[in-house]
C-alpha cells in the first residue's frame, strides 16, 4: 500500500508539473531564456526546485535538451532528493 501512494503521488507531481510546464512550450523557453532556472521560474509561475526538477524531464526522444540532474541536500549534507534525466551515476 505505501508502494501505490508513492507511485500515485510521484505521477500526481510529474502531471501537475506538465500541466504547469508543458514539456513543448517548456523546452523551448528553456532554450531562449538559456536554461535560466530563476527567468524560468519566473515565466512559468512555479519554484526554483520545479523548475529544476522539469529540467531533469527533457530527454523526450528526438526533442532531448541538456541532460540535468537534481540533488537536493540539507544543511547536515543528507541527500533527501535524488533525479536524474540522464542515467547520472549517484553514489
Amino acid at each position: 500500500e505505501s508502494g501505490r501512494r508513492l507511485a500515485r503521488r510521484a505521477l500526481a507531481s510529474y502531471g501537475a508539473a506538465a500541466i504547469l510546464m508543458p514539456y513543448t512550450a517548456f523546452a523551448k523557453a528553456v532554450e531562449a531564456r538559456r536554461y535560466d532556472v530563476e527567468a524560468l521560474a519566473r515565466q512559468f509561475g512555479t519554484s526554483f526546485e520545479q523548475t529544476a526538477h522539469r529540467l531533469t524531464t527533457l530527454q523526450k526522444p528526438g526533442q532531448e535538451r541538456v541532460p540535468f540532474f537534481f540533488l537536493r541536500v540539507d544543511p547536515a549534507g543528507n541527500a533527501s532528493k535524488r533525479l536524474d534525466g540522464a542515467g547520472f551515476p549517484f553514489a
